[in-house]
């Protein structure tokens, strides 16, 4: 029999499936908008600010246990702090990792949540910054209600976290601090998902640009 070879049909069938498992795998779980809703309301109606940080890294949580190739883990001692949230990649998570699937930089993820009413400065920000420097992770997210200080990318925290990627020369040694907004938060279900958020936050500081300039929004807006 007369081998056809692998055609561009073949081609373009495949790459469509490989998408279709990759959405599956990184989008939050549509059936759980309901209660993601529910969330984000108890949130912004919590009475004092000690209930509103519980609904916030409740909501945080939420959010990155609903997305099937992630494990997480909550409220993690280390020798010398408290990791809110500990996220690991599944074996599929792992997988696409090193195929290149993804762009998380690592199988690892930090996330801080502080509901501050104002920017966060420099020294939390250092503070973040180290935890991540003596852990295996290379990506550390830090959640808060108005971002980072600085009034632009290389200024204040915005900047620190810009030098803490370049203290390193290898490209493979290299650490991110992410900072992600509230309202950044409350879109993860509707134009983005937060893997996609997270990866167009990592292209930001390789390429010192906005983030916005790697974001695609869902198809449906």
């Amino acid at each position: 029999m007369q081998d056809k070879g692998f055609s561009l049909e073949d081609y373009l069938k495949l790459t469509h499936s490989l998408a279709l498992m990759k959405n599956q795998a990184i989008n939050f779980n549509p059936k759980h908008n309901d209660k993601y809703k529910e969330l984000v309301s108890e949130l912004e109606n919590a009475p004092n600010n000690t209930l509103k940080g519980k609904k916030f890294e409740k909501l945080v949580d939420f959010i990155v246990s609903n997305i099937p190739i992630f494990k997480t883990y909550k409220n993690i001692r280390t020798a010398t702090n408290e990791i809110d949230i500990l996220i690991e990649l599944d074996d599929i998570g792992k997988k696409m990792l090193r195929d290149g699937m993804l762009g998380l930089k690592s199988d690892v993820l930090l996330i801080e949540c502080k509901n501050y009413s104002g920017k966060i400065d420099v020294t939390w920000v250092g503070k973040f910054c180290n935890l991540i420097s003596n852990s295996q992770s290379r990506v550390g997210i830090l959640v808060s209600n108005k971002g980072f200080k600085g009034r632009h990318n290389w200024d204040s925290a915005k900047g620190l976290v810009r030098k803490f990627y370049y203290s390193k020369e290898r490209l493979d040694e290299k650490k991110f601090v992410l900072d992600i907004t509230l309202d950044e938060l409350k879109k993860v279900t509707i134009e983005y998902n937060l893997i996609e958020l997270v990866e167009s936050k990592i292209k930001a500081i390789e390429n010192d640009t906005k983030f916005e300039h790697f974001l695609t929004k869902h198809p449906a807006e």
